[in-house]
């Protein structure tokens, strides 16, 4: 997975007539410290490892800059999209995410919650203390369209892959369970 993702990212990005202020913001594309060339590195294992990956460009409710969330296919929980000048535009879509709240006067916790985006408007689903989910925060966006895009090492359909290591992993089983079939029969 390393070797692979290493050998798709082993030069770096080269930008050509991108505006100064973008290739600012590329030095810290998803506010954790990773620049474009790190960021890209870290997406393709993912997409070695599960086939596929979203990523969302979101931004901060009071007005911040953007920055890039990546979702691996266990994230992307489910979606709806309409087929409109030839392509798969997405109406909806639900991501499960995983957030630290504080608990008490020292702790902290992590709760799930689900984001769910249509076009121009986003709601946040947070599991409760009781299991069920409640709406903790809603609001529009300025967006006609969902800012999701997702990269495919596998391709199988929209919003579908199989991962590309799967027949090697496959194989490798195979070859352990004959191993482990002769150690047995050796012992017997």
């Amino acid at each position: 997975e390393r070797m692979l993702a290493g050998m798709l990212t082993r030069k770096p990005i080269r930008l050509d007539e991108t505006a100064d202020v973008i290739r600012e913001q590329l030095f810290d594309v998803d506010q954790q410290g990773n620049d474009l060339n790190v960021w890209t590195y870290e997406a393709a294992r993912k997409m070695v490892r599960y086939g596929h990956i979203g990523t969302l460009v979101d931004a901060p409710s009071d007005g911040g800059r953007p920055y890039w969330v990546t979702y691996t296919p266990r994230q992307i929980l489910g979606w709806r999209s309409e087929l409109k000048d030839g392509r798969q535009h997405l109406v909806q879509l639900r991501l499960l995410e995983s957030v630290t709240v504080p608990d008490g006067l020292y702790g902290e916790k992590a709760i799930e919650q689900v984001r769910v985006l249509t076009p121009g408007e986003y709601q946040i689903h947070q599991r409760q203390d009781s299991g069920e989910f409640k709406i903790t925060d809603e609001g529009r966006t300025s967006l006609q369209e969902i800012p999701f895009s997702v990269a495919y090492a596998n391709w199988h359909g929209f919003m579908e892959s199989r991962p590309p290591l799967e027949d090697i992993g496959e194989l490798n089983l195979k070859a352990y369970q004959v191993q482990s079939d002769q150690i047995g029969r050796a012992h017997v």
